[in-house]
């Protein structure tokens, strides 16, 4: 069984029969902060896949493995002086920082 939010809710009754009958689960978060059923759900999946190494310590007891946040070709890492000039932000000004958000 593989899930992936939203409506993880909703497959927790497959997660749980699956860890019952010995069938292997994979949950996948993408976000820093896993809301209470990705928490909940992390104590019986077999693993749980995550883009950061800042998502473990809500996971206290699971499986932990970190992917990264998969991307499709054509993307690469740009400094954040490179992307600041391309968006034509000044070095002062704060920008939210999306590493923090929670989904």
């Amino acid at each position: 069984v593989v899930c992936y939010p939203p409506g993880l809710l909703i497959i927790f009754p497959a997660i749980l029969a699956g860890r019952l009958s010995g069938v292997g689960s994979v949950v996948y978060l993408p976000d820093t902060t896993p809301g209470w059923a990705v928490r909940a759900m992390s104590r019986i999946a077999s693993v749980v896949a995550t883009t950061t190494e800042k998502a473990r310590p809500w996971l206290p007891g699971a499986n932990v493995v970190v992917t990264g946040y998969p991307l499709r070709d054509g993307f690469e890492p740009v400094s954040k002086e490179a992307a600041r000039a391309a968006l034509s932000v000044l070095t002062a000004e704060r920008l939210s920082d999306s590493d923090g958000a929670v989904g």
